[in-house]
């Protein structure tokens, strides 16, 4: 009997240990994880939406995790493409590159990533996607790493990061949404993805200033 009950369920092998471990990195360190489950293949989509990850290039993401997003990112990747992930804590870092040949996983802060893509030969990425917890973090922190997104952000490229539905009645996700509209001359705000826990939907955000 097939099971629907929870909407992260992936069917993959080690779907719950990965669960499992997301949950204890929470316990963890609350204030770098955003949530106590990761997040949904339906959020994942939602986030790839409008991305070019076949065209070559540079693809980057931010807070990879267990890798709910890096592992609907690794096949759409095309032959000429290059593929960083900076992810902070180093035993998720070990286990994502592992699983993930592909890609080169980083342990390091997003506020780095201008010297992550200069090692690698690049000065701008053409598509970031981020699963920081941008609700998590203090404004100052916000406003550092966001705007070094946008200083990064190829001129036609975009930038996906999500946020959960309870995160723009917050005073640090309001902070967010302003942000992004000052850093970025467009941005556009997705349906809510209800098949996540909790529910979430995702800033497409092109056009950096």
């Amino acid at each position: 009997m097939r099971d629907t009950a929870n909407p992260n369920r992936t069917g993959r092998p080690g779907a719950w240990s990965d669960a499992w471990r997301f949950f204890r990195a929470f316990l963890r360190s609350p204030g770098t994880i955003g949530a106590v489950l990761p997040s949904s293949r339906h959020l994942a989509h939602r986030m790839l939406e409008g991305h070019d990850l076949e065209g070559g290039g540079v693809v980057v993401e931010l807070g990879p995790g267990t890798g709910a997003f890096t592992r609907h990112i690794e096949p759409r990747l095309g032959a000429e493409t290059q593929c960083l992930a900076l992810e902070l804590d180093p035993e998720a870092s070990l286990r994502l590159q592992q699983r993930h040949p592909r890609i080169r996983v980083i342990n390091d802060s997003a506020e780095n990533l201008g010297s992550h893509l200069a090692a690698h030969g690049a000065t701008r990425a053409g598509s970031i996607i981020s699963g920081i917890p941008w609700a998590a973090m203090p404004p100052t922190l916000q406003e550092t790493i966001l705007g070094g997104i946008a200083r990064l952000l190829a001129p036609e490229g975009r930038f996906s990061t999500f946020t959960y539905i309870q995160s723009p009645h917050t005073r640090r996700g309001a902070a967010c949404a302003t942000l992004l509209e000052r850093l970025f001359g467009r941005v556009e705000r997705s349906p809510m993805v209800w098949r996540n826990f909790p529910p979430a939907f995702v800033y497409h955000c092109e056009q950096p200033r």
